[in-house]
């Protein structure tokens, strides 16, 4: 082990004298070359062209994540609020030869009204929030 030891030191400072001797780095972008020299940089059209797409696609996406996110809580609170009345006039009411039908009918009602609504409010909030999250970040790369 003690052998090893300066071996590895030695390997890591050639290393590193090799790298600061080099004034060219290259390295690939989506297949084109991007070549950096002391105070020059050369990046090719389509690297732009290719960044700005992606820029936009990731803009589409955190519009339409935020805009389903939208859709799927204002159904849900839709569904809430349209549920609710039913669950009270069926428990509010009264069958005089059985008391317990109206409660039974507003559970029912509750279940069938209540679950997608709610379902539909957990899967909306946090769409809503991610989309809204992802376009403002989206907005303030254009700015800068």
């Amino acid at each position: 082990m003690n052998k090893y030891i300066p071996a590895i030191i030695l390997l890591f400072f050639n290393i590193t004298v090799k790298a600061q001797q080099t004034t060219t780095i290259d390295f690939s972008a989506s297949n084109q070359k991007i070549t950096a020299k002391k105070n020059q940089l050369i990046i090719s059209a389509d690297y732009y062209k290719k960044d700005k797409a992606d820029s936009e696609d990731n803009s589409k996406r955190a519009k339409r994540l935020k805009i389903t996110g939208l859709v799927f809580t204002s159904l849900g609170g839709a569904g809430i609020l349209t549920t609710t009345p039913f669950v009270i006039i069926y428990g509010v009411s009264d069958n005089y030869t059985n008391h317990h039908i109206g409660d039974f009918v507003a559970a029912l009602v509750g279940i069938m009204g209540y679950t997608p609504s709610t379902a539909c409010l957990i899967t909306g909030i946090p769409m809503t929030v991610v989309g809204f999250k992802k376009s403002k970040q989206q907005n303030s790369y254009k700015e800068f």
